[in-house]
Formats: C-alpha cells, structure tokens, sequence
C-alpha cells in the first residue's frame, strides 16, 4: 500500500501581500489600455481599484516595517500618514 500524503495549505500574510500586488498591477494595466482604447468611467473605476489595493499592499507591507522598529514614532508617522492616504483617496472621488 502506498501512504496519501496530504497537502495542507498554510496562510500567511506574504502570499496575500502578493496576489494583492499581482491584480493590483492586472487592474491598473487594464485600466489603462481601457482608457485608451474607450474612454469612458470604466477604465477610471477599473484603475481606482487597482489603486486601492496597490495602497493597501504598500500600507501592509509599511506598517511591518513599523512594528519591527519597535519605536512610537515609526508608528505614528506611519498612521498620520495612513490618515492622510485615505482622506485624499476619498476626497478624489
């Protein structure tokens, strides 16, 4: 008899990092060739998401970095500046 081996998908937060910049980089791209080609809001709301999760993956990716330091102030520069991030994103809108 032979053994079943059993594959076991892991979770981590660097594999989601990574398919968040992969479709975030997809979407921008088909938002621009669609802007191009039709101009019309599509190609805009297209690009508006793959800008999104673009910021969320540099927030993600920022904030570790912020808690590796283990300093208040890496922290809080990095929150003002998450702050100002999301206000200017809505205000674009």
């Amino acid at each position: 008899m032979s053994k079943q081996t059993k594959t076991v998908s892991t979770f981590s937060w660097s594999k989601v990092l990574r398919v968040l910049s992969y479709w975030s980089v997809v979407l921008i791209g088909i938002a621009l060739l669609l802007s191009k080609i039709i101009p019309t809001s599509i190609g805009a709301s297209i690009q508006l998401i793959g800008n999104v999760l673009a910021y969320i993956v540099v927030l993600a990716s920022s904030f570790g970095y912020a808690m590796y330091k283990r300093n208040l102030w890496y922290f809080l520069i990095w929150a003002v500046a998450l702050v100002l991030i999301v206000v200017f994103v809505i205000l674009a809108l």
